[in-house]
């Protein structure tokens, strides 16, 4: 495609970019903790950390060269990390219904989802403006879905790599000047498969919690239905017994 070589490390303009709009999102959330969920910082970190880890390895990838069971030896660590930290595969409603995966295979699951969707990015960095327009189209789809009924973190973060990738594609169309590389290709397919898990179980949890409460609700209702059937029943039961005494007798019997 291109008759002299290219330079592989356009990831490092996106990460930075992206760490700054982080951190301006962590200082705005420090001084208005009001505007976002208490799990905000804690989630970004949790994501943070295992992207930063991903990151690195393209950018060793990019300048060394490492063999394929290394590389997928530390994405499965991160994938692992983002287990550990909530983010995980809990079950399959297509396959298995409304059954709750053991934590083992949820684990694999986990660790499968974010190989394919972090190294499938990395496969077609190769043509001009391929893999950072494909990025771009998949950021924005999981940012109109967060807009509709996501956390907030998920718009944040998304809508931050897509205005870093946008910024990035001026140098990746045709022709190309810069290309991804390992660092931008993988650290974009971890984030997005990351932010997929969390906007998944994010609202699995909002799921869940509408039905509990729910459940509760109907339960109290039924509570009071029950009541109100026992005082009506206790109404009559007076009424048959006439005078004002008679009825004093079987409260008092009730009593006792």
């Amino acid at each position: 495609m291109h008759s002299s070589p290219l330079p592989r490390l356009g990831g490092v303009a996106i990460f930075l970019s992206f760490f700054i709009c982080m951190a301006v999102a962590a200082f705005w959330e420090v001084r208005h903790p009001q505007m976002h969920s208490p799990q905000f910082l804690r989630t970004m970190v949790r994501i943070l950390i295992p992207a930063g880890l991903v990151f690195l390895l393209g950018v060793y990838d990019d300048l060394r060269g490492l063999g394929p069971y290394f590389k997928f030896t530390v994405q499965g660590i991160a994938a692992t990390m983002l287990y550990a930290g909530g983010l995980r595969i809990i079950n399959i409603p297509v396959v298995f219904g409304d059954r709750v995966l053991p934590w083992y295979v949820g684990w694999a699951f986990t660790v499968i989802w974010v190989l394919a969707i972090t190294n499938a990015f990395n496969l077609i960095d190769g043509l001009d403006g391929l893999a950072a327009g494909s990025a771009l189209f998949s950021t924005m789809v999981v940012f109109v879905v967060a807009l509709l009924n996501g956390p907030t973190l998920v718009e944040v973060m998304t809508i931050a790599l897509a205005g870093a990738i946008l910024g990035f594609l001026r140098f990746n169309f045709n022709p190309a000047t810069i290309f991804l590389g390992d660092s931008g290709s993988l650290f974009i397919g971890f984030l997005l498969s990351a932010l997929a898990l969390f906007g998944a179980v994010a609202v699995a949890r909002t799921e869940l919690l509408l039905e509990d409460r729910a459940q509760f609700a109907g339960l109290r209702q039924l509570l009071r239905d029950v009541g109100a059937a026992d005082q009506l029943a206790l109404d009559e039961h007076l009424g048959d017994r006439g005078p004002a005494g008679d009825r004093g007798e079987v409260l008092a019997n009730l009593h006792v």
